[in-house]
């Protein structure tokens, strides 16, 4: 069990190298699509030469889901999850759990679809299952520093669904607890406060308590580290500051939503639901440069498909 949990941490976790920005953080998603195609076609391949199934390079699929979401190409992004879940099918499970990658891809690229798009009606995975395997996984007597973060994430996660899982709300405890026995100068119980931070303010959104989660997220957004995250790899779930715009223009507080867009632009460059945010703020202030934010929008929306919320108000204001 211990191995297969660690498995899907490593998919949200595993960096690309630190000394060169990688398409994904730079948003550039046409390149990061067309990379991570070459990868996961050049590891196809390996395959078909004895490399196990269970071994192939999963990261790069779940990369390229990212960008097809990013791209609005939801139907594509839906059809990735279907392929992982078809390419392992036959696989013996033993094999699957030794795996470093494939143990959970397809429950990551169906929580990756749901917290991009807020559609969770596609993710068949059991929310409750994945929180209780990690954080049995974290309670082990030698946890390894991937399941306590994965032990962490899924509250997060958990709390994204919130709407429709009663008991998300009792991440954030689940969060602190998992990590009270670690040293206060590890780094680890750092990232697992900040996670239960951003856990709090999830629950309080889908409690409606709107006030309680802009004062969390807030105080979440002022953190340069995002949490629970590494900026080359997909975020685990929406930034906190995108998060943070959310409410505040939901709030009427449109000056202030789009500072904390601009600021989640910073740090994740081109993301699209940013970017819609951040232009429907300008607009509600009459800022001209709201044309310029539908624009970029409707750049990376180019082969959208056409039932994506937003996309036609895209289109309209970006031509204004």
């Amino acid at each position: 069990m211990t191995v297969r949990i660690a498995a899907l941490a490593a998919l949200m976790l595993t960096a690309l190298p630190a000394a060169q920005e990688s398409p994904l953080q730079l948003g550039m998603w046409t390149e990061l699509s067309a990379s991570s195609e070459q990868a996961w076609a050049a590891s196809r391949a390996r395959a078909g030469r004895g490399v196990a199934v269970a071994d192939l390079d999963w990261q790069s699929l779940v990369r390229l889901q990212y960008s097809r979401l990013q791209e609005g190409r939801y139907r594509e992004a839906r059809a990735l999850i279907d392929t992982a879940r078809t390419i392992l099918a036959p696989v013996p499970p033993t094999s699957v759990a030794a795996s470093p990658d494939a143990g959970y891809v397809v429950e990551t690229m169906e929580f990756q679809y749901g917290a991009e798009t807020g559609d969770w009606t596609h993710v068949t995975g059991a929310v409750a299952d994945v929180r209780r395997l990690a954080m049995e996984a974290a309670a082990a007597s030698s946890p390894r520093a991937r399941e306590h973060a994965l032990a962490a994430a899924y509250h997060v996660v958990a709390a994204l669904a919130g709407r429709r899982d009663a008991t998300a709300g009792e991440g954030p405890a689940a969060i602190r607890s998992a990590f009270a026995g670690l040293a206060a100068s590890d780094p680890r119980r750092a990232a697992a406060e900040q996670l239960a931070l951003q856990t709090d303010a999830l629950v309080a959104i889908a409690r409606g308590d709107h006030a309680s989660a802009i004062d969390g997220l807030t105080r979440l957004a002022g953190d340069p580290r995002e949490p629970g995250a590494v900026p080359a790899a997909p975020p685990s779930t929406r930034p906190p500051a995108e998060l943070l715009g959310a409410e505040l223009a939901a709030a009427g507080r449109f000056k202030e939503a789009i500072d904390a867009y601009v600021g989640a632009l910073v740090a994740r460059p081109n993301r699209s639901a940013a970017l819609l945010g951040l232009a429907r703020a300008r607009t509600a202030v009459g800022d001209r440069t709201a044309a310029d934010t539908y624009a970029q929008l409707r750049s990376n929306w180019e082969h959208a498909d056409a039932t994506v919320p937003g996309l036609a108000e895209v289109r309209r204001r970006a031509a204004q």
